[in-house]
């Protein structure tokens, strides 16, 4: 055999080859991926008493609401909301202890603790949204509807992980919040904007206006308000412009 037949014979046998190796991973079935396990009864009973649990936690806490908003009510003073904090705090905390001795509950200390909280939050102050009123990181509360809350906190919009038991209740916290600034909100009038005393936006719409529910939202401002370094640091304003405006100013 020649030299030529030999390069050729080598040439097909190295082609013959090629073809049998992509005729093998033709014919071979991909690895199916790993099915996902069923979750474990266990986990799922485990979900449920959580679940349950907190119902009958909710339960409690709307009934001890009702009750401390019966024999408290002449502590209650709206026009001083942190002086009835203050003054409500103690005799809460009493009610709670001996409301939960007279039913023999089995409440954790941390269910406890939010139990008072919950109660303190719901007759003296705002009810679920009290917490972010509070915190300075929060600058805007938007509730649309008693299930759906959302905030504004360090400058990103997310979903609040609380909710309103029923719209009767962020009925009464709309009641609440319109009447420290003197105004009123019913059907024949069912929209007002105002301005709290800490300068903070308030806009409430009820039904029949609200289509959805009530809708509540607070948008509040800086304790520290910006200056005019803030606005150039932050590229609002330049540096000549920040000169111009105190020029014109004075």
């Amino acid at each position: 055999m020649s030299l030529l037949e030999r390069v050729e014979a080598a040439r097909r046998g190295k082609a013959a080859k090629q073809a049998g190796a992509a005729q093998t991973d033709a014919v071979v079935p991909a690895t199916p991926p790993p099915a996902q396990q069923p979750q474990q009864p266990q986990v799922q009973e485990q979900a449920a008493r959580v679940s349950k649990r907190e119902q009958n936690f909710r339960a409690i806490r709307i009934r001890l609401e009702e009750a401390v908003a019966d024999s408290l009510s002449h502590l209650i003073d709206l026009s001083d909301p942190q002086g009835v904090r203050a003054k409500m705090t103690p005799e809460i905390d009493s009610f709670v202890s001996d409301y939960i001795e007279e039913q023999d509950l089995s409440l954790t200390r941390d269910e406890r603790t939010r139990l008072v909280q919950g109660v303190i939050d719901e007759v003296a102050g705002f009810g679920p949204i009290e917490p972010f009123l509070a915190d300075s990181s929060v600058t805007e509360v938007m509730v649309n509807g008693p299930d759906n809350l959302y905030i504004e906190q360090s400058g990103k919009l997310r979903r609040a992980p609380v909710k309103f038991d029923s719209e009767d209740q962020l009925r009464r916290v709309i009641e609440r919040i319109v009447t420290k600034v003197g105004r009123r909100i019913v059907e024949a009038s069912p929209l007002v904007d105002a301005r709290l005393a800490d300068g903070s936006r308030v806009n409430a719409v009820i039904p029949p206006l609200a289509f959805t529910g009530p809708t509540l939202t607070i948008r509040k401002f800086s304790k520290d308000p910006f200056k005019t370094a803030y606005l150039i640091e932050f590229g609002t304003l330049t540096p000549e412009m920040a000169e111009l405006l105190r020029a014109c100013v004075e």
